[in-house]
């Protein structure tokens, strides 16, 4: 039984349902800066687009609590294999939250108006304001990823060392963390997407006690 349940809160992690919770997102549409003062507003007038912003920032939370799962069980895999000094295994964690807490931020931020528009009656929609609110939460969610490439980093160098990961995943994650530092072309996103897939689902199969002697 024991077994079992570590299984389920080790092995099963999350990061695949953060993954799919994050695409359905980013497959939601969003109020674009570049519209002329009319079209923001009658963006905004419509319920049905106030109600897909105000559903965004519920998917990214919830996926936001898969994160951590997915988080907390690599740090423990990192940390096992790490030993001692656990630094590159704390740095990886350290920069993973760092990217959940800015990936939230921008989330909010990106549903604000919407929010606004929906709950409190004296909110008046400003073309403008609308424009500064977007801009910053799409530039909260290019940093957010940027940080995530030392998430990717500090974890491949770790796969290299003591191989707690397949090599070719190590240097897959190399080129991801890359990528990860041109966000602002937007596929990068994608393939953080893909690496969590993957890592998830190689923990998953891997057994955490498969490289541990048996007791004597």
């Amino acid at each position: 039984m024991a077994s079992r349940w570590q299984r389920w809160t080790l092995d099963w992690n999350g990061g695949v349902v953060f993954v799919v919770l994050f695409l359905i997102r980013a497959s939601l549409p969003d109020v674009n800066p570049e519209d002329s003062d009319e079209e923001i507003v009658a963006y905004f007038a419509d319920g049905g687009n106030r109600a897909t912003d105000i559903a965004g920032i519920f998917l990214i939370v919830v996926a936001g609590l898969f994160f951590l799962w997915f988080l907390g069980a690599l740090r423990t895999r990192l940390r096992e294999a790490e030993g001692e000094s656990g630094h590159l295994s704390t740095i990886a964690f350290g920069s993973g939250l760092t990217f959940l807490a800015l990936l939230l931020v921008a989330a909010v931020t990106l549903g604000t108006t919407s929010v606004g528009v929906e709950f409190v009656d004296a909110f008046r929609v400003d073309p403008d304001t609308v424009r500064t609110i977007t801009i910053a939460g799409f530039g909260f969610l290019l940093t957010a990823f940027m940080v995530a490439a030392v998430l990717v980093a500090a974890t491949s160098v770790l796969a290299l060392r003591t191989a707690v990961l397949p090599r070719w995943l190590a240097w897959a994650g190399f080129l991801v963390a890359l990528a990860l530092l041109f966000s602002v072309f937007f596929f990068p996103i994608f393939a953080f997407a893909a690496w969590i897939l993957v890592v998830s689902i190689v923990l998953i199969v891997r057994s955490p006690d498969a490289s541990r002697p048996s007791p004597a």
